[in-house]
């Protein structure tokens, strides 16, 4: 029979099916995203925990990919991992990316090529020298924020044209533990506040980030 209750389940699971469709695009495509692993028995597995840090470092990403005029790294811990992972990303020929680091993270140590222990700041200067050869104008321009130890923004932000990303945790260790990333509803407030530290900023061309005795 035509209209019967068979016909009734039908539309209503389609019904419902749909609304779970809409449900997970707006998800998909709203302003935000959540990193990490919640609480469950394999979450500190170290492959789990390897998925979300490839997760999360794809979103970045994409978003940097996005970037036709504009992009901007704003993160007291940027370092040349965070160069390599991101700040080469975007393919775009007018675009050369900018960053705001911090001078704690430039002071500490990590592994060189060759296995022996470098400052950041002495690995990024010799990065991005040989970078220049071959990306020229679009090699990124990096400056270390006022603020000596405590540097003056302690945000993360990420700047894509007109955009303005404010990410939790920070660029070098995202998807290890659970932030959010989400687009800022007034940009324009954020993006002269970065343009004006911009300005107060010292060029990492200008030489190595001191050391504490040599600052005494």
């Amino acid at each position: 029979m035509v209209g019967g209750p068979v016909d009734d389940r039908a539309r209503k699971r389609l019904r419902r099916l749909l609304i779970q469709r809409r449900v997970r695009e707006q998800r998909e495509e709203a302003a935000q995203r959540l990193f990490g692993l919640l609480p469950s028995s394999n979450s500190s597995a170290p492959s789990e925990i390897e998925t979300a840090r490839k997760e999360a470092q794809d979103y970045i990403v994409d978003l940097v990919r996005r970037a036709r005029r504009r992009l901007i790294f704003v993160d007291p811990f940027f370092g040349p991992r965070e160069v390599r992972l991101f700040g080469l990303q975007n393919p775009h020929g007018d675009v050369t990316p900018r960053i705001l680091t911090g001078l704690l993270g430039l002071r500490t140590l990590s592994v060189g090529v060759q296995g022996f222990q470098v400052q950041q700041g002495l690995q990024l200067i010799a990065d991005l020298k040989g970078l220049e050869t071959q990306l020229g104008r679009r090699t990124p321009v990096v400056r270390i924020m006022p603020g000596q130890d405590q540097s003056i923004i302690h945000d993360r932000y990420l700047v894509i044209d007109d955009e303005v990303w404010h990410c939790g945790p920070s660029f070098n260790e995202l998807g290890e533990r659970l932030g959010l990333i989400i687009k800022v509803p007034n940009p324009m407030q954020i993006r002269l506040m970065i343009a004006r530290v911009w300005l107060a900023s010292q060029p990492l061309s200008q030489g190595s980030p001191p050391s504490a005795e040599e600052e005494a």
